[in-house]
């Protein structure tokens, strides 16, 4: 089933378009283009449809924050086609009533469900903090603040994909024998801790150190039980090591292969290297467009096909479907 997402005047993206053919889709572009941009803007959709857009807006800055700075000053726009469904909606501020919403029509079951959960997965690892926040159902929350709960619930209601969670980390990590739950006097919470596999001894999250716990928060996003249909990782290979890397696309493969949809952005080579041209889209920024996203242009490619994608992006020799062409 095609997919496409239209973002129009959000941050640094005056009007592109997101088409999503496979399971697992790579927005490879370099520092600065947007790529995070066109993430956010997914979401933004998704909230558009949860009801809380007005309130993200507010929180992110406000709507003049989040408006293209282009000369046009047209209101923001977010829109989905999925089969035979469509929604778009316009949002602009009106002096006298703030922020106005204006859909073009009701959202079907079908884009709400697809859209359910949808959020950007952004972790800096280590990130700020491991804490409980209790929810039902444990959907983990985009910086991972809500980890313990969501591993806690893991273990007590479905202890299969926690020990495969489990095995994954291992496969990094050998020396962790499990996850457990400390406490945190200073700030009077529960934290994440892990148990040593040799000694039994417990240790704090942070001392995992910070590519091993991003890792443990990436293997809880796309196993976590109650996953979105729609999933979107911001630079998740940034700060991972060559394995990390391998496991990860493994575990994006498992969950597109599982019925969900992964978007990632990326600009690492060697990540690259996992996926098909048919997987890639190319970000860029372009004069009076702003971000664009776009297919590679396969007739670049004539000549190097035993060559690997990361290094042919890197070259400059994977190039997006030039503007004037019309026929793709």
């Amino acid at each position: 089933m095609g997919i496409e997402i239209v973002i129009k005047n959000f941050r640094s993206v005056s009007d592109s378009r997101i088409g999503l053919r496979f399971p697992v889709t790579l927005l490879v572009g370099g520092n600065g283009v947007g790529k995070t941009n066109l993430l956010y803007g997914i979401e933004m959709l998704a909230r558009s449809i949860d009801g809380s857009l007005q309130e993200n807006l507010q929180a992110d800055g406000g709507y003049d924050t989040n408006l293209y700075a282009g000369a046009s000053r047209e209101p923001l726009g977010f829109g989905i086609s999925l089969g035979k469904d469509r929604y778009e909606i316009s949002v602009r501020q009106n002096p006298d009533e703030g922020i106005v919403l204006e859909e073009s029509s009701p959202v079907s079951a079908t884009i709400r469900k697809f859209l359910r959960n949808c959020r950007v997965y952004r972790f800096d690892a280590p990130t700020a903090t491991a804490g409980v926040v209790e929810s039902e159902p444990p959907v983990l929350a985009s910086g991972g603040q809500n980890l313990v709960a969501v591993l806690r619930w893991m273990r007590k209601n479905s202890p299969e994909t926690y020990r495969a969670l489990l095995r994954e980390v291992r496969c990094l990590a050998p020396y962790v024998a499990d996850f457990v739950t400390g406490e945190d006097g200073e700030q009077d919470r529960q934290v994440l801790c892990w148990k040593q596999a040799e000694t039994g001894k417990v240790f704090r999250y942070e001392s995992l150190g910070a590519g091993v716990f991003k890792f443990v928060l990436l293997c809880a996003a796309l196993m976590q039980p109650y996953p979105p249909k729609l999933l979107l990782l911001d630079d998740p290979a940034t700060g991972l090591n060559s394995l990390a890397i391998n496991l990860l696309c493994e575990l994006m493969r498992d969950s597109g292969a599982n019925g969900g949809m992964v978007v990632a952005s990326t600009q690492s080579s060697q990540f690259v290297d996992w996926f098909t041209v048919g997987e890639v889209l190319l970000v860029e920024r372009r004069e009076g467009k702003g971000t664009v996203a776009s297919e590679p242009y396969e007739d670049s490619l004539v000549g190097f096909e035993d060559c690997n994608l990361g290094w042919l992006w890197e070259s400059g020799i994977l190039a997006p479907v030039p503007a004037h062409d019309k026929s793709v």
